[in-house]
């Protein structure tokens, strides 16, 4: 083959293993060809066992799957309402680290996210991302 030549496809008919990652895939249609490719959020998680085999871990009670076990543990806390992350501060109890790392900062008024049009400052991402429309919709009206 030739450096300027278009690599060659082969065409299988093959049974597509979707279950309930379905949402980290993008399934694109072109023509009579599908190709699935992993949406541009989702980083490369997804390994070749987790992908076609349906998540070994389950919930007794609900029966909700997860692709490891620590998912499965964050997830029972909602059965057992357990909390183990408590604010020192306030007395707040949080069944995830990330939630309670969020709560923190706001009694150490840390906000290590800065708008760089005018200098704004916020204790989460999400909250900065939703401030910078501001600044968008103002170039789009000007």
């Amino acid at each position: 083959m030739s450096d300027t030549e278009p690599p060659q496809i082969k065409e299988e008919e093959q049974e597509l293993c979707l279950s309930q990652e379905a949402e980290l895939l993008v399934l694109k249609q072109e023509a009579d060809n599908f190709m699935v490719t992993r949406s541009n959020n989702v980083e490369n998680s997804l390994t070749s066992e987790s992908h076609c085999n349906t998540d070994p871990f389950s919930c007794e009670i609900c029966g909700k799957g997860f692709r490891s076990n620590d998912g499965l543990t964050v997830h029972m806390r909602s059965h057992t309402d357990e909390k183990p992350f408590l604010c020192n501060t306030c007395g707040k109890r949080f069944t995830v680290s990330s939630a309670f790392k969020r709560h923190v900062a706001i009694h150490t008024g840390e906000k290590p996210y800065s708008c760089i049009t005018c200098g704004k400052s916020f204790t989460q991402s999400g909250n900065l991302v939703a401030h910078m429309r501001i600044h968008n919709n103002e170039r789009l009206l000007s």
